[in-house]
């Protein structure tokens, strides 16, 4: 599946887009539902590390799945898409750490300017 197709899917299962103290509803959806998610995630991994409990990589795969939802839900509440999202991800990265990570990069954090004049162009272009 496309991600266009993927966000075509989760829009026609949203809440209808409306705002509460000028912020899309959707991105409320989507902030809660992404941490209620990442929680449900860290449960099972704690499960396999500290009880020795076999990880379930079904259910971890599933709760991500879900996280996935509430990311393309909230990409779209601000304007945005998933495609748009990983290319300035990848691009904030790169900028990081290079073409590899390392953890001298990591502790240097020799991007700070530079990132904050890409998330000075991103904003630009995502909608007020």
């Amino acid at each position: 599946m496309k991600t266009h197709e993927y966000t075509k899917e989760v829009l026609a299962r949203a809440s209808n887009s409306f705002y509460h103290n000028k912020v899309p509803v959707n991105l409320h959806h989507a902030a809660m539902g992404l941490s209620e998610e990442a929680a449900e995630v860290l449960s099972h991994v704690r499960k396999a590390v500290f009880y020795g409990k076999e990880l379930d990589r079904n259910k971890v795969a599933e709760e991500l799945g879900d996280a996935l939802w509430f990311l393309t839900l909230g990409a779209a509440a601000i304007g945005s898409d998933l495609d748009s999202l990983m290319a300035a991800n990848t691009a904030k990265l790169k900028l990081r750490y290079g073409e590899v990570f390392t953890e001298q990069a990591a502790i240097e954090r020799r991007d700070a300017q530079i990132l904050h004049d890409v998330r000075d162009t991103l904003s630009k272009k995502i909608p007020a």
